[in-house]
């Protein structure tokens, strides 16, 4: 069948302005008004509005406005409405055969849209059933893995007890044998200790006994110095004894020279000599004088104190 129905020459204006054949002026004019709006291109900017509808509109309105345009129209109306009648209803079923094809296609396509949406869900499900393969298998995997590192973990744990058992028992020889070397060390200073103690004890009896020898050579020296020093002071004991004899004599020689001597000197008189310096001899002992002597002021005569002070 031919889908392309052509419309009818003559053109039915009162379907154009949607009114009834028995509608007046003000009718139509109020039709036409509000047609008109609904399909001018320039007051419906947000529709696709066809300017055909619009010219008819406006061709319609210019006719039955007309009172003999219309009155000529209405003669051949009835048949026009037949016209039109079956063009409507031709197109009325030509848009029902068009919304049936529709409708198959649209079912078409959610047949299709279900079909691609099974396919993806049996996709969708044998890739969850491989990914849960996939999944059982990197469990296996890593149980495997796990064991593996578990026996590896053991072995390891294993060769380091055993290091550690062996590590133990070197540093446990290597431990009894610093203690022996400690304990060989301990005797060694322990016997350096004893000897050097003897030595010490033998070098104090030798500094006691040599104390003593020298203790014993003192006393016999101090014994030996106070025999001397005896010895020296009894003889000058008996050299003073000798000395004060000679002395005394000398001392009455010398009186017996100072009696007999001149008058013209005052020899006889106290004796007042003052001193002088230099080495002298004494004219009443005959001593030697070094560094001064008494001098006689009368006749320059020099004489020691002690035959002076004899003479007081």
């Amino acid at each position: 069948m031919d889908d392309n129905i052509k419309s009818p020459r003559v053109a039915d204006y009162y379907g154009d302005l949607e009114v009834p054949q028995t509608a007046n002026t003000k009718e139509i004019r109020k039709a036409y008004q509000t047609r008109a709006l609904a399909t001018h291109p320039d007051k419906q900017q947000n529709k696709s509005v066809d300017a055909d509808e619009f010219r008819r509109v406006q061709k319609a309105y210019e006719v039955l406005s007309d009172l003999k345009q219309r009155a000529n129209y209405d003669k051949n109306y009835s048949w026009i409405q037949e016209v039109w009648s079956d063009y409507r209803q031709k197109k009325q079923a030509q848009r029902e055969r068009e919304e049936l094809r529709a409708a198959e296609e649209r079912a078409q396509r959610e047949r299709e849209e279900q079909r691609a949406a099974e396919e993806r869900a049996q996709r969708e499900l044998e890739e969850q059933r491989a990914a849960e393969e996939q999944a059982l298998w990197e469990q296996f995997a890593a149980q495997v893995r796990a064991q593996r590192e578990q026996r590896a973990a053991e072995v390891r744990a294993q060769r380091e007890q055993r290091a550690a058992e062996v590590r133990a028992q070197r540093e446990w020889w290597a431990a009894h044998a610093e203690r022996n070397r400690k304990r060989k060390r301990e005797e060694q200073e322990r016997e350096s200790e004893e000897r050097a103690r003897h030595e010490k004890r033998k070098e104090a009896d030798d500094r006691m006994h040599e104390a003593a020898r020298r203790n014993r050579e003192a006393r016999e020296r101090t014994e030996q110095e106070k025999k001397r020093r005896e010895k020296i002071a009894e003889a000058e004991k008996r050299s003073e004894q000798a000395a004060a004899r000679s002395r005394a004599y000398m001392a009455k020689t010398a009186r017996d020279r100072v009696t007999n001597a001149s008058p013209l000197c005052g020899h006889r008189q106290p004796f007042r000599w003052p001193k002088r310096k230099g080495p002298a001899s004494c004219i009443f002992c005959g001593g030697g004088r070094h560094k001064w002597a008494c001098l006689c002021v009368e006749c320059g005569a020099t004489a020691c104190p002690e035959c002076i002070d004899q003479f007081h």
